[in-house]
């Protein structure tokens, strides 16, 4: 669903269900590491339009609110087989499980306001993006640490500011 540009509003709202499976050489059907089934993005923007008091300038600026969440299912993993990959000081994969697990689902919201200004043949953009503003713990992977003998839970980035400037001609 869309909504362009209309009185300073718009969004955007895109789902897609799918499988995503291979078959291995073993002849086995089996999902592949992006088989995560769903994915879900919602965007939402409001501008604020301020125009210029000089009549014989065309400029306009504007203050710009965008609202973005994006849920996605969690991407499949090939398993650590512990108690062989501790025997052999080294991760050892339990292939007959390949892509079974699923991490757990990914969630992000991010949150950016801008002021744009527009002139005769170029726009400049400043604004200051919030990235996983609710500071969201989403794993990007599991790894066998060889020094502990477990395995390790590493997560995506946590909350990130971050500064934008940008001309667009």
């Amino acid at each position: 669903l869309e909504h362009f540009l209309h009185k300073g509003f718009y969004y955007l709202f895109t789902a897609s269900l799918y499988e995503s499976k291979y078959t291995g050489s073993d002849g086995v059907l089996r999902n592949t590491a992006f088989n995560g089934n769903y994915t879900v993005n919602l965007l939402l923007g409001k501008e604020f339009r301020f125009k210029s008091k000089k009549e014989t300038k065309k400029a306009e600026s504007s203050l710009v609110f965008d609202l973005k969440l994006t849920m996605n299912g969690g991407q499949r993993y090939t398993p650590v087989n512990l108690e062989e990959s501790q025997l052999a000081g080294r991760a050892v994969y339990d292939y007959e499980n390949a892509f079974e697990p699923q991490l757990k689902d990914y969630f992000r919201t991010d949150l950016k306001i801008g002021y744009k200004k527009n002139q005769k043949k170029i726009t400049q953009e400043w604004a200051l993006n919030f990235q996983n503003l609710t500071n969201q713990q989403n794993v990007f992977y599991r790894a066998y640490d060889q020094q502990s003998g477990t395995e390790k839970i590493f997560y995506q980035i946590s909350f990130l500011p971050v500064l934008q400037y940008r001309i667009l001609f």
